[in-house]
């Protein structure tokens, strides 16, 4: 096979190869480091495509917010002081005032750096990111115990998670804020808006079905691109106030204790299709086929679950996944160790005569996992049963009203 990728230059070295000279494409000002950097970004994403692991790729169109970086900082797009220093370009780096953790950063040698451009409010800005060497400098950060585990029972739009040491629970929806419903709502008025420009302004690029037809250049008014340059500022701050309730949400977690534990479960397979059809008894309809994928690209649930472990990596913990298929929260009674399959609907049931929230109840069995992470430990389960129905009283009266999971 390697003798294959050599004989038809399929390697990433040819590929190295094959860039040298690209920068008499950038009046020269792309170095050898930076064409190489990308050159390996483009191969990997070529290496996803040919094992199935991305179903195409993307290519990015011209006038799109572009990355460049370096691989060192001795030559080329390199910081030096408070400069940033490209070829003849000599430019300041605005950095925040009594800003003491971008001081303590500086303190560290940079490794590399990176020139991002983004789209703001219509105008293209640039970044500065400085790679540094080390660990981040540490933050007034509260941890919790290494001897309080945490379960999390993570959903496409919510999460629920429980601490058997402090013996608290909680149940919240992923990234709801007000500004972030505000957004959604936008972001939906522009989108149609946009739509029906495109077919005012194109009467004829539809086909008698009502589909769009293939290869037709539409034509797109001034005010269609004003209102793109609007879409595209609103899905930024989004995007932003999205990330910033993740990290939140990941802080009051990691506060409860940094024995963290979550299912195994990929997040991508909620948001793929159902493989069999089915039919609805009601009305003898067809089910549709759809799953999460638009609550996921809305809440982002992997997102919080990445935040969590890069916080966790900050005092040398990591997050544990318990393998689902073994441990079967969701099914699981614990007291009599018995499993029972429940359809997606049932989010109450009963446990010893008490009804009990499914997410919640399976984030507390997750607290309980043993070291192997194949099992619950009943016995545990059975001496903290009190302390989880009063956090669970306490937890439901805090959730927000209107909640869909419960």
């Amino acid at each position: 096979m390697k003798q294959i990728e050599k004989r038809f230059e399929l390697t990433e070295y040819h590929l190295h190869a094959f860039v040298k000279d690209v920068n008499r494409h950038f009046n020269r000002r792309i170095s050898i480091n930076e064409a190489q950097v990308t050159a390996t970004r483009a191969f990997r994403t070529f290496e996803k495509y040919r094992y199935a692991k991305s179903k195409k790729v993307r290519f990015l169109p011209k006038g799109a917010e572009i990355t460049v970086e370096n691989k060192s900082n001795d030559f080329g797009l390199r910081v030096v002081g408070q400069e940033l220093v490209w070829k003849d370009l000599r430019a300041p780096l605005i950095v925040k005032k009594d800003d003491r953790y971008a001081e303590d950063t500086f303190l560290n040698r940079t490794k590399y750096v990176r020139l991002l451009s983004r789209d703001l409010r219509g105008r293209r800005r640039y970044f500065v990111q400085i790679v540094k060497e080390g660990t981040p400098p540490r933050k007034n950060r509260l941890f919790g115990s290494a001897d309080s585990a945490v379960g999390i029972d993570i959903g496409p739009s919510a999460a629920a998670f429980y601490s058997s040491g402090e013996k608290k629970a909680g149940i919240e929806l992923l990234a709801s804020g007000a500004a972030n419903e505000t957004m959604e709502r936008k972001i939906g008025r522009l989108q149609r808006c946009m739509a029906r420009s495109l077919e005012a302004c194109n009467p004829d690029a539809k086909d008698e079905n009502g589909r769009w037809k293939k290869g037709v250049k539409l034509k797109k008014s001034k005010r269609w691109q004003k209102n793109q340059v609007k879409l595209k500022n609103l899905k930024r701050l989004l995007a932003v106030n999205r990330k910033q309730d993740h990290e939140k949400t990941a802080n009051r977690i990691i506060a409860m204790g940094t024995d963290i534990r979550v299912e195994d479960t990929p997040i991508t397979s909620w948001t793929k299709r159902a493989k069999e059809t089915t039919v609805r008894r009601k009305d003898g309809k067809i089910c549709k086929k759809k799953r999460f994928g638009k609550s996921v690209g809305r809440h982002a649930p992997g997102m919080l679950l990445n935040c969590i472990d890069r916080k966790l990596g900050y005092v040398g913990r990591k997050l544990q996944r318990v393998n689902s298929r073994k441990v079967r929260a969701s099914q699981l009674n614990h007291a009599d160790g018995s499993y029972r399959k429940k359809a997606l609907s049932e989010r109450w049931f009963e446990v010893s005569g008490h009804r009990v929230q499914r997410d919640l109840y399976s984030s507390w069995l997750l607290s309980h996992v043993k070291e192997n992470g194949e099992e619950v430990d009943l016995e545990a389960c059975r001496e903290d049963w009190p302390h989880f129905l009063k956090a669970q009283a306490e937890a439901l009266s805090r959730a927000p009203k209107g909640l869909g999971i419960l």
